[in-house]
């Protein structure tokens, strides 16, 4: 989160990064995009580093990042053509072959440092120029010497010295003619700039000067472990021990830590004219080994093998973890965060592609397999196969897969993208996706039950996480562009003169009252877990910690709405069984009764000392109470009363007295509810059935008088008798007659 008022470059202006295929390199491009800027970058070989756009596409979109080609930095003229239109320049690029011949490094590095610098003076849209020098310009290392003090003035003249001093080109001098040609370059810099600073006086140079970088590659699979983030690869597996030793104790910088410090020199309005040290904390080998073994319970290491330390005092490191800070990083990472960054692919138990081309390139040269297949961690199988001419397997089964490399390749990075949305898709969602993308090609075959798990197989940058639920809104209006402005306000000089101890960080985070829908998504495999937005349709509580410079630690402060949560306390506690019962404590806490307000003038009769009692106030507010409809429901209600409050011992014996009338209407009522039931059974028993109609059966042998009177009714042969006395009190009687035989039919 950039915090600075106002950037020195403009936002969405192109910054040029030289070297941005390197482990330095990669990670300044990458901060610079994260920072809302365009990159070019330079490389050597375009088509062999096209990966690069690739990733940044990916990740970015596509228009963000693009390649440049310098074959050969130390040319005049190399940087005339890439400089063009860009805001800014990060000469990253350097000789990393470790060259026991000073002459195969020194000069080409000053010479490609010069050039850079002398084009950023010819280009007059360059504001900013920073150059990667390192902190071996400042010093080498020095193990368990006290006393060694580092401040902006200070240089390694005595690399200088042995780098050019008359000695056989033995290995021990790869490194000090590295120092050398950092400390020259830089100084070449330096010295250009104040002769010729009167010429561009827009124009702001700054120099970052990282120590031994540790931390995550951006592409493992085209990267590897380059540069000194490989020293704990051969930790890992427990090779170059000779190698490691020759390299000092000293300090160590992340890898990210280390491109935003490069941001923070070209965008920061405050630096000008800065060396910046990149000095996180110190380390040596014995201590990474304990980091590697806590981290990895399961894996066995080396023994330790370096106890020495670096002593010496770092003036300038405060300035570079302020710059951090207000680039929106919390500070230095430390060094178990970046070994477990470092190490994350390894403990995967897998290897890269690019590390088995690394093997193969180490056979060609005059290796064996065993040695190859020891130094890289790869089976001697594998590289006999491939030796052999077998494919990899993921080309080698390409053609049995539904989806392309390519095509699930985007797939999976859609998925991350989904992810840092807050829209980390499921199973079923990914599923669909695939299932379209094969509907356009004409495949109309459902996808496989297991298909998705052989996608996070075959994509190790995804994994299955459980996803938080966030509301969207939070997430939404926690932006960049909307929180910038806020940090206007806090850059006031009344502000800033406030002590330390003063001073307070603080860190938010929120839950969402009710059910929630975590489950379980794919998302990036270098996270714990993802952020999933959601409607915000319920409560949201905030708790807000603080915490000084000092130390010191406030109470955690919890934001809610009162109301509601009363509201999700009585609902929840309807599904425990234990309503309305157990729910008087939480409803009776300090922080969501109500305020009493002042009694009234005329108190209630009856209960007059009652009333004047904040417990009852309470109580009664505390609890909507309802009317009993039985004698359960006003015991419960009696028991919850006892709960509010012990000592309204009138209140509980009117309660009392009101449950035993309630008991005794409930045998008055019972009692008459029995006895209207009988008297109305006697009503039912002395009131005239309804008489049955006999339907006349023609076919009948015998017909009961009713039925005759009935035919001669209607034949006419007797007149209607209006008053029924004929008729039949019994209704029996028609059943009583018997049929004895049919009749035939005429």
């Amino acid at each position: 989160m950039n915090s600075i008022n106002e950037s020195a470059i403009p936002k969405g202006s192109t910054v040029l990064v030289t070297g941005a295929n390197g482990l330095v390199g990669s990670h300044v491009a990458d901060q610079f995009l994260k920072f809302g800027y365009k990159v070019r970058g330079t490389v050597r070989d375009v088509n062999k580093n096209t990966w690069l756009s690739d990733v940044f596409d990916k990740t970015y979109g596509k228009g963000k990042f693009e390649l440049a080609s310098i074959p050969d930095m130390a040319t005049d003229g190399a940087f005339d053509k890439a400089i063009k239109g860009v805001s800014a320049v990060i000469h990253v690029a350097s000789v990393m072959s470790f060259d026991p011949d000073p002459s195969k490094v020194i000069p080409p590095v000053v010479s490609g440092a010069v050039n850079a610098i002398r084009a950023a003076y010819a280009e007059l849209s360059v504001k900013r120029f920073v150059f990667t020098s390192s902190s071996t310009a400042a010093l080498s290392p020095e193990p368990n010497v006290p006393g060694i003090i580092v401040t902006e003035s200070t240089w390694n003249k005595k690399a200088l010295q042995l780098a050019w001093a008359a000695a056989a080109n033995t290995p021990e001098r790869a490194v000090i003619n590295y120092a050398a040609s950092k400390t020259q370059s830089e100084k070449e810099i330096w010295k250009f700039h104040d002769e010729n600073k009167h010429k561009r006086l827009d124009l702001v140079v700054n120099t970052v000067l990282p120590n031994a970088v540790f931390g995550k590659s951006l592409d493992i699979t085209h990267q590897g472990h380059p540069s000194t983030s490989g020293f704990i690869v051969h930790l890992w597996h427990g090779q170059h021990k000779e190698l490691l030793q020759q390299f000092q104790p000293q300090h160590f910088v992340d890898v990210q830590d280390s491109g935003v410090l490069h941001v923070a020199a070209a965008i920061h309005p405050d630096v000008k004219g800065e060396r910046i040290f990149g000095f996180a904390e110190t380390f040596n080998w014995d201590k990474i080994l304990d980091i590697l073994r806590k981290q990895n319970p399961d894996r066995v290491f080396i023994e330790n093998f370096q106890r020495e330390d670096d002593l010496s005092e770092i003036k300038t490191r405060a300035r570079a973890e302020q710059l951090l800070r207000d680039l929106g990083r919390p500070g230095w990472t430390s060094l178990e965060d970046s070994i477990m960054m470092n190490t994350e692919d390894l403990r995967r138990g897998s290897y890269t592609e690019y590390e088995i081309n690394q093997a193969l390139e180490a056979i060609s040269r005059g290796h064996t397999i065993r040695k190859a297949a020891h130094e890289y961690g790869i089976p001697r199988t594998t590289l006999q196969r491939r030796l052999h001419g077998a494919q990899s397997r993921p080309a080698a089964f390409e053609d049995l897969q539904r989806l392309s490399i390519s095509q699930e390749a985007k797939l999976a990075s859609w998925v991350q993208i989904q992810a840092d949305l807050g829209l980390a898709p499921t199973h079923q969602q990914l599923k669909e996706f695939a299932q379209r993308i094969l509907h356009a090609m004409g495949d109309t075959q459902p996808l496989g039950k297991r298909w998705v798990n052989a996608f996070i197989r075959r994509n190790p940058s995804i994994k299955v996480q459980r996803s938080r639920s966030i509301d969207s809104r939070r997430v939404n209006g926690a932006s960049t562009e909307i929180i910038r402005d806020w940090f206007k306000y806090l850059a006031i000089p009344q502000i800033m003169a406030i002590k330390p101890a003063n001073r307070y960080n603080m860190d938010e985070t929120g839950i969402l009252e009710g059910k929630g829908s975590n489950g379980l998504v794919l998302g990036r495999a270098e996270t714990k877990s993802v952020r999933k937005k959601q409607p915000g349709s319920r409560a949201w509580v905030s708790i807000i910690k603080c915490i000084s410079a000092k130390g010191r630690a406030l109470w955690p402060l919890v934001i809610y709405k009162g109301k509601l949560t009363v509201q999700n306390i009585k609902s929840g506690w309807k599904y425990t069984g234990l309503w309305p019962v157990a729910v008087a404590k939480p409803l009776m806490s300090s922080l969501l009764l109500p305020k009493a307000s002042n009694p009234p003038s005329t108190p209630i009769q009856g209960i007059q000392d009652i009333q004047d009692t904040d417990g009852w106030v309470s109580a009664v507010s505390a609890v909507a109470w309802s009317t009993p409809r039985k004698a359960r429901e006003l015991d419960s209600q009696l028991h919850l009363f006892s709960q509010l409050d012990q000592s309204i011992a009138t209140q509980r014996q009117l309660f009392r007295k009101v449950k035993k009338g309630f008991q005794e209407q409930s045998l008055q009522l019972a009692t008459a509810q029995q006895q209207i039931q009988h008297l109305q059974a006697q009503v039912n028993n002395s009131t005239a059935r309804k008489k049955r109609a006999v339907k006349v059966n023609p076919n009948t042998k015998f017909a009961t008088i009713s039925n005759v009177r009935q035919s001669q009714i209607e034949a006419g042969e007797v007149k209607v008798d209006t008053d029924g006395s004929s008729a039949s009190d019994y209704p029996s009687e028609a059943e009583s007659c018997i049929v004895v035989a049919a009749m035939p039919s005429r």
